[in-house]
């Protein structure tokens, strides 16, 4: 009897260690968890300085993953390409993304970090003949949350308190913004109008971006003065458009982009990703950068604009935050390779599942 009385406490006290890490039965949404706040605020990852009741973002619903990247590149011809590169980004651990596991196959030959902060994976190749492929993989298992930013308009800082580096860097002009454009200068003006309280600002060029656009996935990435003439993009697209309108108006803005889960497209848990996302996030005084998804909130219909994803995202592998640096990633915020002058042919995919 005693024995058995033992061995109950010891499979107890197994299930919640099992729980608490989040590697139960099941491949759908772990028990609920308290809720976690962070504060902190830099140029690397800054995601809440707390400001007010303390509040700057919730977490909810976790879900223990597997992710597993797979990036294949063929040389197309004619000719071989010599000191190829292949660059991918590293997701970083973040309170919303707790990485256990990372591993490479093959190991990267080294990691660089470009102007942004952000950490790249750098494979060297060397020369690719024609019909030549490598094949880059790495595993990610980790906890993804829910979470979705508390925002008091009233605690959000003025213009004049965003730090000068952070100025620098995403109130900056880029080639697929063209900020200066007439276009861009007259639409970020009608979206804003008098206001400018930075919160109020970036939701009103949610609301214009998700309203004025229509989402067409056409494998273009035209430059927001393009885009928003033609009324339609894709996820990249729409975040162009975005951020050219909010850095016209004042308003530091960056994309962030990865693999985003959608549950209901999961069979038995399984999610296979060949598109990947991209959405914006706006740096707000005192909170910290807090993402906008204009793409996602798009009304289905002539419904009202959804404003699920103001300041808040989904389950997402987040690969990259920050802008294009042409020395690595390019427009890319996933992979690339430097492949001239011969042509060279991706196929990705990023499967979701269990851990």
């Amino acid at each position: 009897m005693r024995s058995r009385v033992i061995l109950l406490i010891f499979a107890l006290l197994l299930l919640g260690l099992v729980l608490r890490l989040g590697l139960g039965p099941g491949l759908g949404p772990l028990l609920p968890s308290p809720t976690r706040e962070h504060a902190g605020a830099g140029l690397g990852y800054p995601i809440a300085a707390a400001r007010g009741n303390g509040n700057g973002y919730t977490l909810s619903r976790p879900l223990a993953k597997r992710v597993e990247f797979q990036a294949t590149w063929t040389n197309l011809g004619p000719g071989a390409i010599q000191d190829l590169h292949i660059y991918v980004a590293v997701p970083p651990t973040l309170p919303e993304q707790e990485l256990f596991r990372l591993t490479w196959s093959p190991e990267p030959s080294r990691y660089l970090r470009d102007r942004y902060g952000q950490e790249i994976a750098d494979f060297e190749v060397g020369t690719l003949g024609p019909g030549g492929a490598v094949t880059i993989e790495f595993t990610a298992v980790g906890r993804f949350w829910r979470i979705k930013y508390d925002i008091n308009p009233d605690e959000v800082g003025s213009l004049d308190e965003i730090p000068e580096e952070i100025a620098r860097l995403y109130l900056a002009d880029g080639p697929y913004y063209r900020i200066s454009d007439p276009l861009i200068v007259a639409t970020a003006r009608q979206a804003v109008g008098e206001e400018r309280n930075p919160y109020l600002m970036a939701l009103k060029i949610h609301d214009f971006v998700a309203e004025t656009l229509d989402y067409k996935l056409d494998g273009q990435w035209d430059d927001a003065p393009t885009v928003l003439r033609q009324g339609s993009g894709s996820c990249s697209e729409f975040t162009f458009l975005f951020i050219a309108l909010a850095r016209a108006a004042g308003l530091p803005a960056r994309y962030a982009g990865g693999s985003v889960y959608i549950p209901s497209q999961a069979w038995g848990g399984r999610f296979v990703d060949r598109y990947n996302h991209r959405w914006p996030e706006v740096y707000l005084p005192g909170y910290g950068w807090v993402p906008f998804d204009p793409t996602w909130d798009h009304p289905q219909s002539d419904g009202p604009v959804s404003h699920e994803y103001a300041g808040s995202h989904g389950y997402a592998l987040v690969f990259d935050r920050g802008d294009l640096d042409e020395r690595y990633l390019g427009i890319s915020y996933i992979d690339t390779a430097n492949g001239g002058p011969a042509e060279l042919a991706e196929k990705r995919e990023v499967v979701w599942s269990g851990p």
